[in-house]
């Protein structure tokens, strides 16, 4: 009997689904909408660039690291040496405009920026050139220090104390490796002037200054300097060398930044007034 019931039980819910039938939807997938990489303004400010976020660009009346002077879109980026060096030119052409002067006679550094490698894969391709203020001039070895501030580089009232003129060179008394350069007013006692601006040349290693390779590189440097400068001296019976300081640290350098400031030196001797002719 109760095999029947359990028969007739079954029989029911056939008759109660009338033949329906069930299915089962997978949940449609949520997608993020992908980010679109930025790219920079002329004319803005920033303290350090960010392809994917609003908070890079600064307000230039507030405190950032680099002005933007120059922004090329399109294809061709910088990649190589080579072509580094030659946007880069063209960046320093384009700073002396800026700043209504030579830019190496500043303490100022004229810098490429790219794009990083997951935006030029969403398809970023341009470069910028930007400005940055140096807090001093390096000569020895180590990355450049940019100085935070809060006014345009080409403002009118800046550029003086940003100057490069006379300095003293100072050495450690253990390596005998100089260390150090003191801008000075040109009226005090100084054995070092900046007379000049040169490239390296692109297969040149870095000029470290603590490997015999790095003093060799220097030399050579140091020749050029003396080459493309000889004029720069007005007395012909004055004894001087010239101390190379690049404008790049050693990762900028590899990548094809071989600018070079050129510092005439006096070693232990100093004068007042300018060495110029």
């Amino acid at each position: 009997m109760r095999g029947v019931l359990r028969g007739l039980a079954v029989a029911a819910m056939v008759l109660a689904l009338g033949g329906c039938t069930v299915t089962w939807q997978e949940p449609e997938p949520e997608f993020s909408p992908v980010p679109v990489p930025r790219v920079p303004v002329v004319g803005g400010c920033m303290y350090e660039w960010s392809d994917y976020s609003d908070h890079a660009a600064q307000p230039c009346d507030e405190r950032h690291l680099a002005e933007i002077i120059e922004v090329r879109t399109g294809a061709g980026m910088p990649l190589d040496p080579k072509s580094r060096a030659q946007a880069l030119a063209g960046c320093r052409a384009k700073a002396d405009a800026h700043l209504r002067g030579t830019w190496w006679r500043q303490r100022v550094g004229v810098r490429l920026g790219l794009p990083g490698k997951e935006a030029r894969r969403a398809g970023a391709s341009w470069y910028s050139c930007e400005l940055r203020e140096l807090a001093q001039v390096s000569i020895s070895g180590s990355q450049p220090l940019y100085l935070p501030h809060s006014t345009r580089l080409s403002d009118s009232a800046a550029p003086e104390r940003r100057v490069i003129r006379c300095a003293q060179l100072d050495t450690d008394a253990e390596t005998l490796l100089l260390v150090s350069l003191r801008e000075v007013d040109c009226r005090e006692p100084h054995n070092a002037e900046l007379a000049g601006f040169i490239e390296g040349p692109l297969a040149m290693d870095y000029p470290s200054t603590k490997q015999l390779t790095g003093r060799y590189v220097r030399r050579k440097l140091s020749d050029q300097c003396r080459r493309d400068l000889a004029g720069f001296v007005s007395d012909p019976r004055l004894r001087y060398d010239f101390w190379p300081a690049q404008v790049a640290g050693a990762d900028d350098w590899e990548l094809g930044d071989h600018g070079v400031r050129c510092f005439v030196w006096l070693g232990e001797r100093t004068v007042t007034g300018s060495l110029h002719r």
